[in-house]
């Protein structure tokens, strides 16, 4: 049997009980008790509903959309427009001529206080906006340092429970919409494919060679699924820590499939 904690039913408020609260964890102690008695396993669903994600999230470790967007600026000229609100992750200005300058630390109240020197520049950014899902921030699935810090809340409500642990931890299929960025991507890309992406902006932009567009926009999602597989693999440790097991979906993620769902105890297909 699985619990896959999830919204109540209307009408019936007076029933609810908070996740992971004292009561919760007392519930929880007793289901495995009973169903210990009859024969079943009790597999639990880390996080309210699906994918990974709760109150606790903070704005700083939720799933992330990455906003691009290029500007013309003439030689003699400033960048006029305001930029698009939310975190940015990078403003570079790149000439005709290939020289490149960053403009991240020029940014003032939306706007960038820069004079482009002589001939066109084009300047490409790249904006990370969190998006909420639920009854809170969704999880940023390529980020380990923001999972630890979601599953330690798990670690606090199961310190003082004395009931059985979950035959296994249980992670839905991926939907983590618009999921494409984490606050390290471009140290985690330089790391694992050799190269500075922001030295590359234009043509993860689209901008250049058709062959060189592609290499680096391949590099960008082979980096982006060395991150979620690193993900669900300390996932599967941390379960394994609390003497559990784990079942994942890995249908939908950007990963090779047969690397992800190897990386759980129990695959599990839709």
């Amino acid at each position: 049997v699985e619990i896959c904690p999830i919204y109540g039913v209307h009408g019936y408020e007076d029933r609810f009980i908070d996740f992971l609260s004292p009561k919760w964890m007392e519930m929880l102690a007793f289901t495995t008790k009973e169903a210990a008695q009859l024969g079943l396993g009790v597999d639990l669903t880390t996080g309210t509903g699906w994918p990974f994600g709760g109150p606790w999230v903070s704005e700083a470790d939720a799933s992330a959309r990455v906003r691009l967007k290029a500007y013309t600026v003439d030689g003699g000229a400033s960048l006029e427009e305001a930029l698009p609100k939310g975190i940015l992750q990078c403003l570079i200005a790149i000439s005709s001529g290939g020289q490149q300058v960053d403009l991240a630390d020029k940014v003032k109240d939306g706007k960038v206080d820069w004079v482009a020197p002589p001939g066109p520049w084009r300047v490409y950014q790249k904006v990370k906006r969190a998006a909420p899902g639920g009854e809170g921030y969704v999880l940023d699935p390529y980020y380990v340092p923001a999972l630890n810090r979601y599953l330690a809340v798990f670690d606090r409500a199961f310190a003082n429970y004395d009931g059985a642990m979950p035959r296994a931890e249980f992670h839905d299929s991926f939907e983590y919409y618009n999921a494409q960025w984490c606050p390290d991507y471009f140290e985690q890309f330089e790391k694992r494919r050799g190269y500075d992406l922001r030295s590359e902006l234009p043509a993860f932009f689209g901008e250049g060679p058709d062959d060189k567009v592609a290499r680096v926009r391949a590099d960008y999602r082979e980096t982006l699924a060395d991150l979620h597989l690193d993900y669900i693999r300390r996932w599967t440790a941390w379960s394994h820590g609390h003497g559990s097991l784990t079942r994942n979906q890995a249908h939908g993620a950007p990963v090779n499939l047969v690397d992800l769902y190897a990386s759980a105890d129990i695959p599990e297909t839709e």
